[in-house]
């Protein structure tokens, strides 16, 4: 590849700019050579595309490179090619894509836990004869190879799905089923229409597939991940090489925290009293919250119009509380991010930020203020948070497609499902619609540090393989919201007292 004399000192005094010259001129080059450019020469204009797609965003430092918001709606598309085996940047996604897109969403989901499964001992054949012997493992077989199969005993992976009568296919790259789970062991987590199963069974004589047993596929340890795909940047935030992370590790330990709020109705005054008693007790610390998450919905109402009329107002009210707390202005952020009701936006996710124009007054009396899309990444040190508002709750048990063990809460079978899947919304498309084409903002692979849902639901917190989960509950109607310390990765439950 050659580079114009514009795009060269284009790209230099791009690089002058970053933190991390390294990781940023590896960003380039990667996207130079992903194989999208048709011509050997790369011309100045589009080397200010591949910048612009690859910039890193926002941070939440002055001078420093510790805490990194994504902007998810520039963050990479990276496709997995099934001939290659390996990941590449796919062309820039577009919200009006044609209905191709639609299918390659779940060609993608599928080719990335094939390629995961194929590297966990579980499933990973030994490589030597004499290892077989004494290595257990189990062979994932194509739906294809079971025709003529009947009666076996065979474990397959695959997509359940509804194509006809309202009936429940397996289905893979190879063939579809209809499945029979009625009389199978379901382990833990929410299986829903366009859910990946590992499932145990035998292909019966009149071509149903019987299922004795269904579970979700393993989780890989983001050690591997990292490992497999060193030069990946699965987050968005920039590649941390593994010097990198282990010296942001030793920046963990300052004792700085995160407060997370969901369903903040600023239209009432107890919500306002509420904040104003919280703003208090963090004013008085000595070393105050990192950033504050408030995440939608802003307004109890629904009436079409109130919320971006009124919104403004109510940021304004805010300002005018936050104002007199100086400590927390200087030295804590505001992060903002659009609930599934708040209006202006329709409900297709991810959801970008508000508009700036409703924030004016509260940033004029707090200048760190920033507008994050739903879903929300940040990176803190080392650590990878993602931040949804969304009432999965409700939409994924309405969409279940089996009993789930009742001896376990429903978040945590929810945070289950979300890790094992490594997506944010495996629902069915029909009742959480996506952008096609930006569905890889939604992947939770690698798993990250810290997991926050925002649900229309109590207040919990949960560790699932390395990854605190937690749901702050609704702040408006019981008072309650989550700290989380990077420093020991914990959660913590809070409440203010609900004023009448």
């Amino acid at each position: 590849m050659m580079l114009e004399r514009n795009a060269l000192e284009r790209a230099v005094k791009h690089l002058e700019t970053c933190e991390s010259v390294d990781r940023e001129l590896m960003a380039l080059m990667d996207s130079v050579g992903d194989g999208t450019l048709n011509s050997a020469v790369v011309t100045d204009e589009q080397i200010k595309n591949i910048i612009e797609s690859t910039a890193v965003d926002r941070t939440l430092d002055e001078g420093q490179s510790t805490s990194v918001l994504v902007d998810v709606f520039r963050m990479p598309r990276l496709l997995w090619d099934p001939v290659r085996k390996t990941f590449y940047h796919g062309n820039t996604p577009n919200i009006a894509a044609d209905a191709s897109s639609k299918i390659d969403i779940f060609r993608q989901r599928l080719h990335i836990i094939q390629q995961r499964l194929s590297r966990h001992p579980l499933f990973s054949k030994p490589q030597f004869s004499l290892a077989e012997e004494h290595q257990e493992y189990i062979e994932l077989k194509q739906l294809q190879s079971l025709v003529g199969d009947t009666g076996g005993r065979r474990y397959v992976l695959g997509m359940l799905v509804k194509v006809e009568d309202d009936r429940l296919f397996l289905e893979d790259f190879s063939a579809k089923f209809p499945i029979e789970i009625r009389h199978a062991s379901i382990a833990d987590g929410v299986y829903t229409e366009n859910s990946i199963v590992v499932v145990e069974g035998s292909l019966r004589h009149d071509g149903v597939f019987e299922a004795v047993a269904i579970g979700m596929p393993p989780v890989e340890p983001k050690t591997v991940t990292w490992e497999t795909f060193e030069d990946v940047d699965f987050f968005g935030a920039g590649r941390l090489s593994k010097d990198d992370r282990e010296g942001l590790k030793l920046r963990e330990a300052e004792d700085q925290i995160f407060v997370v709020l969901s369903d903040v109705f600023l239209e009432e005054g107890t919500t306002m009293a509420m904040l104003k008693t919280l703003f208090e007790g963090f004013n008085a610390s000595e070393v105050p919250p990192k950033a504050f998450f408030f995440m939608g919905n802003f307004s109890r109402s629904r009436r079409p119009g109130d919320d971006m009329y009124t919104l403004k107002e109510h940021m304004g009210k805010l300002g005018k509380i936050v104002k007199g707390f100086k400590n927390l202005v200087e030295n804590s952020t505001f992060i903002f991010m659009p609930g599934p009701d708040d209006h202006g936006m329709n409900s297709i996710i991810p959801r970008p930020p508000f508009p700036e124009l409703f924030f004016r007054d509260l940033k004029e009396a707090a200048p760190k203020v920033m507008l994050a899309p739903n879903p929300c990444r940040l990176r803190y040190c080392a650590q990878e948070m993602v931040l949804f508002r969304q009432d999965l709750h409700v939409r994924m048990r309405r969409s279940a497609q089996a009993a789930t063990n009742k001896n376990q809460s429903y978040f945590d079978h929810i945070m289950t499902t979300l890790l094992h899947q490594g997506h944010l919304c495996p629902a069915p498309l029909q009742g959480q619609p996506i952008h096609w084409e930006l569905d890889h903002t939604l992947y939770l692979y690698p798993t990250p540090d810290v997991l926050v849902l925002g649900d229309n639901a109590p207040v919990t917190s949960s560790n699932h393989h390395g990854c605190v989960c937690m749901c702050p509950g609704s702040f408006s109607d019981r008072g309650t919201f989550m700290v989380y310390r990077p420093s020991t990765q914990t959660a913590e439950t809070s409440s203010i007292p609900i004023q009448s």
